[in-house]
């Protein structure tokens, strides 16, 4: 037994020598790799250093030759800086190739910039000339009236009607002639489909004034009131409201069954009179409570509010006036 001790001892004292060494050669490895890294660190940075310090010696080369030369030319030396360049003739070519491309950039933008101011400016005339168009083309105020007037006799003696390129674009009444109808989806929710029920549906309207172009106005009552006759929207300043019924005729600006509708405001509700677009509330007062009721009254009737509606868009041709169209673009 005593024999077998000794030996397990030594046992344990080899296992532990092999493992410290294991470590110590461990050691030495990471140390090895750690040198071996921060030799190869240190050798791209010296690498850097000097190919910045070449970039740099290169510039200044570069720098000295150019002044060297100027000061031989400005000397009247010709001959001199022709010499100095010869003597560098790598540097000299990358000095006088910027300064070919320099002059040539500079050559260019002197040359191209009064072609480029013409340009930008024919387009921002032709711009002008098109918003110009496009709003007097739309609209239904006397200038208006008076462009498409001119368009048209231009075009009748072989000009170019330019009314014709503009008169599509619909939804541009909205923003310029308000005076009419309300602004775009009103008290109807801004869906452009026909009223499923009620006076506003395309089976009654087609049998009004409307006739063919019953589906459009079904559509654009919807948007407007949601097919209710007693809808109202544009509220003036002292509470009362201007549009009314299913298409929301705008009674501050429009006579409705042979009233005269707007003398009983002091000022109709447009966008010349809008003092909170958000509310939609506009700087108009009533000012004849008792024509007020009675146009009230009549635009809440559905046949009047459908016979306004018919006078106002030429019987479903003309869809302009309605803030709705920017939604339904009819």
């Amino acid at each position: 037994m005593p024999v077998l001790e000794d030996e397990e001892i030594d046992n344990d004292v080899g296992d532990d020598r092999r493992a410290r060494s294991y470590r110590e050669e461990q050691q030495k490895k990471a140390q090895l790799q750690q040198q071996r890294q921060e030799e190869e660190l240190r050798r791209q940075e010296e690498l850097q250093m000097r190919q910045a310090q070449d970039r740099q010696r290169k510039q200044q080369a570069a720098k000295d030759l150019q002044r060297r030369v100027a000061i031989k030319a400005l000397e009247g030396n010709e001959a001199g800086a022709v010499e100095e360049l010869a003597k560098h003739p790598g540097t000299a070519a990358k000095v006088a190739g910027k300064k070919i491309v320099r002059q040539a950039l500079l050559a260019l933008l002197e040359w191209a910039l009064p072609f480029l101011l013409i340009v930008l400016g024919i387009i921002l005339v032709v711009v002008i000339v098109i918003v110009v168009a496009v709003y007097e083309c739309n609209s239904t105020s006397w200038h208006g009236r008076l462009a498409q007037v001119s368009s048209t006799v231009v075009g009748f003696f072989g000009g170019p009607d330019f009314c014709a390129y503009f008169k599509d674009f619909k939804g541009v009444g909205t923003f310029i002639d308000q005076a009419q109808i309300p602004s775009p989806g009103g008290p109807g929710g801004g869906r452009c489909v026909p009223v499923t029920s009620g006076p506003a549906t395309v089976a009654n309207l087609s049998q009004t004034c409307f006739g063919a172009n019953a589906q459009q106005a079904s559509s654009i009552a919807n948007v407007e009131s949601g097919g209710n006759p007693l809808a109202h929207g544009d509220q003036c300043a002292d509470g009362s409201y201007a549009s009314w019924g299913l298409f929301q005729i705008n009674i501050s600006a429009n006579s409705i069954a042979g009233l005269d509708c707007p003398s009983a405001f002091d000022k109709p509700a447009n966008s010349a009179s809008l003092i909170d677009p958000v509310a939609n509330i506009y700087d108009c007062h009533v000012v004849n409570p008792a024509l007020y009721s009675a146009c009230v009254s009549a635009a809440r009737d559905p046949a009047t509010n459908i016979q306004a509606a018919c006078q106002i868009s030429s019987n479903g041709t003309n869809w302009r006036p309605w803030g709705a169209n920017s939604i339904c673009n009819f």
